[in-house]
């Protein structure tokens, strides 16, 4: 059914404009909404529903008891999936790598089962993952392309209008960042690998580290919120912002993906939660507008290769310490390349790193909240005139739509006032609604 009204969802509006996404299954405007989670659509014609089985903690005694038997799983579970590829599609892959652990553990595997691989990398010469991007390339005589988005310059605003609704096509609509990026980047995803090259994206890697930086002990959903869901600058919000009621949005779609369950949360509780709501509405949604452009494999946003993850001990998380294991395991040539955080995986996590992470879990999420917001609220302005003046190209300057929501001479993000234009943009086209509650 092609959309004939907009009507913003004032929620929905905060949620994209804040977090880039929307959570269960809410979005920006009212009569879209995204599919439930649990739920598979079969069909050529008539779409039917049909349930899937829920991602829930898995009982302790069917998991491993040693970090060597939960290093071999992580192992086993990504040779299942690029096992798997290559003999349903074989071909070649094209893969992004930076200084992480990600992308490394990710190409330390693949190397098992494919040997026509190539690898990409965004940045200058004078970033950190580019320097050691092409030691890891070096190291594996793979080649190596390298892409500058610095280096893209801004179009003409005149022209940009025509390159925005291509755009906008091509995004369907909206990306989790800003889309208004001057055209440079839909013509590089059109053009990022070659014909029968599938792109692997590390997106979701996080299952293996403690990506929240919390300590082992029962969380509440709201602390999940102030520690994590809440890192933004709200000063940007008008009077309709009210923090309360987005707060009870996110741990409202917290507690629906946990599935019954009282508070406080178990920490396994609490590992799944990246996974069930970050990965199902954030990184789902880069897959799903990825692949519009080029076939793609996301191997760690999978049920399997989360599963079971929620109980490995956090010890072994913390700070990718399992990730290098099994690069060293795998691939011991790419784990005496160093990593952007000043270890090799060879070597495991510095004394420094570790007491980094530690550091960081006594920071109480209350607290964090408050810091995270001061900080942002500190910082510079981002937005260069130029990009104002391609933003002011294809929205309306008063930002109509926009205003009863967001200060717009208060945003000091360039993806943020991004968004927020491209909002804009949408229901100027779509002739919406202005500001309702509904």
């Amino acid at each position: 059914m092609l959309l004939t009204k907009a009507t913003p969802d004032h929620i929905g509006v905060y949620q994209y404009g804040f977090a880039g996404c929307g959570f269960g299954g809410r979005t920006f405007v009212q009569q879209v909404k995204a599919a439930p989670s649990r739920i598979l659509f079969t069909g050529d014609v008539t779409l039917e529903k049909r349930p899937v089985r829920a991602l829930r903690s898995a009982p302790s005694e069917t998991l491993p008891s040693t970090d060597e038997e939960w290093i071999d799983l992580a192992i086993k579970k990504l040779s299942t999936t690029f096992e798997g590829h290559q003999a349903a599609h074989g071909g070649k892959l094209h893969m992004a790598i930076t200084g992480g652990l990600d992308s490394r553990l990710l190409l330390s595997v693949a190397r098992e089962y494919c040997s026509d691989i190539s690898l990409f990398v965004y940045g200058s010469d004078a970033d950190i993952d580019v320097q050691i991007a092409k030691q890891v390339a070096s190291a594996a005589g793979l080649p190596l392309r390298q892409v500058d988005k610095s280096a893209w310059a801004l179009p003409d605003p005149d022209e940009y209008r025509e390159v925005f609704s291509k755009q906008a096509i091509g995004y369907d609509g909206w990306a989790n960042g800003s889309i208004i990026n001057g055209g440079q980047d839909y013509i590089e995803r059109l053009n990022r690998n070659a014909p029968g090259e599938v792109v692997v994206n590390g997106g979701l890697g996080e299952v293996m580290r403690n990506f929240f930086s919390l300590p082992a002990r029962p969380f509440r959903t709201r602390d999940i919120y102030d520690h994590f869901f809440s890192n933004f600058d709200a000063s940007s919000a008008t009077d309709h912002y009210a923090e309360e009621e987005y707060a009870n949005s996110i741990t409202a779609v917290v507690r629906d993906e946990l599935g019954p369950t009282d508070e406080p949360l178990s920490r396994a509780q609490v590992e799944l939660i990246y996974p069930l709501v970050r990965g199902r509405w954030w990184t789902a949604r880069e897959l799903a507008v990825s692949m519009r452009f080029t076939e793609h494999l996301f191997p760690f946003l999978d049920l399997a290769m989360i599963e079971g993850f929620d109980h490995m001990p956090l010890p072994l998380k913390s700070s990718g310490r399992l990730q290098c294991a099994a690069i060293q395991t795998l691939a011991p040539d790419l784990a005496r390349v160093p990593t952007a955080y000043g270890f090799t995986p060879e070597a495991g996590p510095s004394r420094k790193a570790m007491l980094k992470a530690f550091a960081k879990q006594q920071v109480r999420p209350a607290w964090r909240k408050r810091l995270v917001r001061h900080t942002l609220q500190h910082m510079p302005n981002e937005v260069t005139s130029p990009a104002r003046r391609i933003i002011e190209a294809i929205a309306d300057p008063t930002f109509s739509y926009m205003a009863p929501y967001f200060d717009i001479s208060r945003v000091r993000s360039g993806e943020q006032l991004g968004r927020i234009a491209v909002m804009e943009w949408l229901f100027a086209h779509y002739g919406g609604d202005r500001m309702s509650t509904a």
